[in-house]
């Protein structure tokens, strides 16, 4: 049996107070009870990349458990550069591309996006992000 797929509620990044390019922003959110599911819409240009001067950056989105006030991180990627010290490293695509499950989160009140290095603006073009929540 397929169930479609409804989200608890969808978050634009942008509209929520979040910037279009950063490097590390955290946004805070409605409470979203018992989430256990996020994903990203296929709308929008949402990248990241590693800009010349860089090797590599650690990527993290982190949504904030106001049960337990503390961070949780639910999806991580190391993103490495190629093109060290030639150029900036090809586009990792948000949009679309972010579907992770994860023990159950009590109450969710913030979405931290981070990368470590920044390298001047990791992220870019988030205007149109949105991240869908799921229990």
């Amino acid at each position: 049996t397929t169930q479609e797929e409804t989200p608890l509620i969808s978050i634009n990044w942008v509209l929520e107070g979040g910037q279009a390019n950063f490097d590390t922003y955290d946004i805070e959110i409605p409470p979203i009870s018992n989430v256990t599911r996020l994903t990203t819409s296929k709308c929008g240009n949402a990248t990241a990349h590693v800009h010349s001067d860089y090797e590599s950056s650690d990527l993290t989105i982190e949504l904030y458990d106001n049960s337990i006030s503390q961070w949780v991180t639910v999806w991580e990627y190391t993103l490495y550069n190629q093109n060290y010290d030639l150029g900036d490293s090809p586009d990792l695509y948000f949009a679309g591309n972010i579907d992770v499950t994860f023990a159950n989160i009590t109450s969710v009140t913030g979405i931290r996006v981070t990368s470590d290095p920044g390298s001047g603006d990791s992220y870019h073009d988030w205007e149109g992000l949105v991240f869908n929540f799921f229990n």
